[in-house]
C-alpha cells in the first residue's frame, strides 16, 4: 500500500475517532469487549475503569501515531507489547480479535459518518497494531 494511502487511512481513522464522542465510544467498546468472553472479563477484574477508559483513548491515538511512523508512538506501542506479553499481563493473541471487533462495532455505532471507507481505515490502523502486539506475545 502506498504511503499516501496509509496517511489517508490514519487521518480518516483519527477523524472518525474524534466524531465518536469519547465517552459514548468507550462505554460501547467496554460493553462489547467485556461481553465477548469470560477470559476478557477475568482480565479486567479489579480494573479502575476511570483510568482504563483514558488509557484506551490514549492507546488509540498512539496506535495511529505509530502507524504513521511517529517515534514516540512506536516507543509506546513497543512498551504496550511488552506489558501485554506472556511474561507480564499474559494477553493472549486470540484476545486481540474481539478487541478489534469491539472497537470497530463501537465506532460504527457512535460515528455518525461511518462508512465502508471509515471501517477500512479502522481495520487498517488497528489491524497493524494487533499484528504487532500478537507477534511480540512470546518475547
Amino acid at each position: 500500500m502506498s504511503q499516501i494511502k496509509e496517511l489517508e487511512r490514519r487521518r480518516t481513522f483519527l477523524e472518525s475517532l474524534a466524531r465518536c464522542g469519547r465517552e459514548a465510544f468507550v462505554d460501547r467498546f467496554y460493553e462489547r469487549f467485556l461481553a465477548s468472553s469470560p477470559e476478557v472479563r477475568a482480565k479486567f477484574a479489579g480494573t479502575d475503569f476511570g483510568r482504563q477508559r483514558l488509557m484506551l483513548l490514549r492507546s488509540l491515538e498512539l496506535i495511529a501515531a505509530a502507524a504513521d511512523g511517529d517515534e514516540a508512538g512506536l516507543d509506546e506501542l513497543r512498551a504496550r507489547a511488552e506489558t501485554h506479553s506472556r511474561g507480564r499481563l499474559d494477553i493472549r493473541p486470540a484476545l486481540y480479535e474481539p478487541w478489534l471487533e469491539s472497537a470497530i462495532a463501537a465506532a460504527a455505532e457512535t460515528d455518525p459518518r461511518w462508512s465502508t471507507d471509515v471501517e477500512t481505515a479502522w481495520r487498517s490502523v488497528l489491524g497493524a497494531a494487533v499484528r504487532y502486539m500478537s507477534q511480540r506475545y512470546d518475547r
